[in-house]
């Protein structure tokens, strides 16, 4: 079986990659048939294991203005060109009440789900086949005129172009653990879980950020005869994200404005801490009254980030000011220089993961509920790996405790090396070279604004892009988000729709330059029959 690109995974990154790939042909107005084949195990294309389950009662930690990326669309306007793709922001969406109001898993995926539904038509009218391959891919193995994939429970397929849109991936945090029974390392595969355990398994969740959160609720009706134990590797309860007030501005500082400056000279750590103080001053400007947007005595710009975010539970506008920073934190990683990115991953990433990764207040009411219900025993502090022994395993905490459980939920996240991950696809690659890790920004190697793979060497390996996901950690940014994998994604897709033709230009000059192609024809000579006429 042979495709002209195939996308290994589903989710957003795929739909953002794949809409921008017709954007891109679209524009040019190619309209010359391909086979595109997309690797998603999943009945729908789109939602990938994030959005996959719909009918869990769980909201995110999502907004319906961040939403809006995914918004509806116009096909009936002037004619069919690259703005049918570009998404229309409802008036509702647009609206302060919505803003501020958060979104379920079921909302999101049916907005992912009609995403894809027009970006599939619109394949249609360009003459792209879509095949839908519902299986795992297990391994990538370069050849001579592209890749080759090999899937489980599936013939092998060879593709001119791959696309890596693997999503976010868990890290393996416990490596000692790995292949012992009862202990599931990949938090995205919620199937393979529920379909393991029983209401007489004593069950660990550790990690109790969103992830975790997720888990408690998938949990709860099995109807435990144990508390489940939620582990917190910090020693600290979940933070709960407040509601942004959409009344807060804080022009003008603004991602435009940041790249036009970067456009000139790149951020340097100075530029980068005036535009955090200049962003705090207007804060307390417009909110004066509260004490933790104030400049301590002695106190950095870094000292007063970290002691403003930590705080911001309380002090809303100190929470609306962050919540401005964290949006213009991809313009000012993409312009910063060397140095900047350094003050960025070392200073600012730690609190923008704490804002990341904070659960929304129904979620904490979730918590709360099982808590003071006897359904989850919340334990602090885990100070050592889950130890197995004995057909168990042991959990040591901060005060001493020590417990015993028989399955053990991973859901740390995903920050960590790629090294680390948790996915067979992903070590394959390195194990073949096909990518390499990013010593500083634990993602892959690879071109910031294209998504192609590069080398150790800096150069571009041909046909291969990573698209949203863990893979693009220090490409974009330190943490993932689905704007930002919206935005990487398209970028992604043209850059794929422009490698189509550079390789397809690339056969036709070798077919020209061939000496085959170069000979005229000459017929062979016939056989004289022995009578010699």
């Amino acid at each position: 079986m042979s495709y002209d690109i195939v996308f290994v995974g589903g989710g957003a990154a795929t739909t953002s990659g794949f809409n921008g790939f017709l954007q891109d042909r679209i524009s040019r107005d190619i309209r010359t048939p391909i086979k595109v084949a997309i690797i998603e195990p999943h009945e729908l294309i789109g939602l990938g294991t994030a959005w996959i389950e719909r009918d869990l009662r769980m909201s995110t930690n999502m907004t319906k203005s961040t939403l809006a990326v995914y918004g509806t669309y116009n096909m009936e306007t002037e004619g069919f060109d690259v703005h049918t793709l570009t998404p229309l922001f409802e008036d509702s969406v647009n609206s302060a009440r919505a803003t501020k109001s958060y979104v379920t898993r079921e909302t999101v995926g049916e907005r992912l789900d009609q995403y894809w539904q027009i970006t599939h038509a619109v394949a249609k009218r360009l003459g792209v086949e879509i095949v839908h391959i519902k299986q795992r891919a297990h391994a990538v193995d370069k050849t001579e005129d592209g890749y080759r994939i090999r899937i489980k429970n599936h013939p092998t397929i060879k593709t001119k172009i791959v696309v890596a849109s693997l999503g976010l991936l868990s890290v393996n945090r416990f490596p000692d653990l790995a292949g012992t029974p009862g202990y599931f390392g990949e938090s995205w595969s919620p199937d393979e879980v529920l379909d393991a355990i029983s209401p007489s398994h004593r069950v660990a969740v550790l990690g109790i950020g969103p992830t975790g959160i997720d888990w408690l609720i998938r949990l709860d009706g099995i109807g435990f005869e144990h508390a489940v134990i939620a582990a917190s590797r910090s020693g600290e309860p979940p933070a709960v994200r407040p509601r942004v007030d959409p009344s807060v501005k804080m022009d003008p500082f603004t991602p435009a404005s940041i790249a036009a400056k970067g456009r000139k000279a790149p951020l340097e750590p100075r530029d980068i801490e005036l535009l955090i103080e200049g962003v705090f001053a207007q804060a307390q400007a417009k909110q004066a009254d509260f004490e933790n947007l104030r400049r301590r005595p002695g106190e950095s710009v870094w000292d007063r980030f970290e002691r403003s975010i930590r705080e911001s539970g309380r002090q809303q506008p100190a929470f609306d000011a962050l919540k401005m920073l964290d949006s213009m934190a991809p313009t000012i990683w993409k312009y910063a220089s060397d140095d900047g990115r350094r003050i960025i991953r070392e200073k600012w990433a730690p609190f923008h993961r704490l804002l990341s990764f904070a659960i929304p207040p129904h979620n904490a009411e979730y918590l709360a509920d099982f808590v003071n219900g006897g359904k989850v025993d919340l334990k602090a502090g885990l100070v050592a790996p889950p130890i197995y022994q004995d057909g168990v395993y042991v959990l040591t905490f901060a005060n001493g405790e020590q417990v015993e459980v028989d399955v053990i939920i991973n859901a740390t996240g995903s920050e960590g090396p790629i090294e680390q991950v948790n996915n067979q696809l992903v070590q394959q690659m390195l194990a073949s070279k096909l990518i390499v890790p990013d010593r500083k920004y634990d993602g892959a190697l690879m071109c910031a604004h294209t998504g192609q793979v590069m080398r150790e060497d800096g150069s571009l390996q041909p046909g291969l892009f990573i698209a949203g996901g863990s893979l693009t950690k220090g490409a974009t940014y330190m943490v993932n988000t689905l704007i930002g994998t919206s935005e990487q994604g398209l970028n992604v897709g043209r850059a794929v729709s422009r490698e189509l033709l550079n390789l397809e230009a690339i056969a036709q000059r070798r077919r020209v330059a061939s000496p085959q192609a170069q000979l005229p024809f000459i017929p062979a000579p016939k056989k004289k029959d022995r009578s010699g006429t």
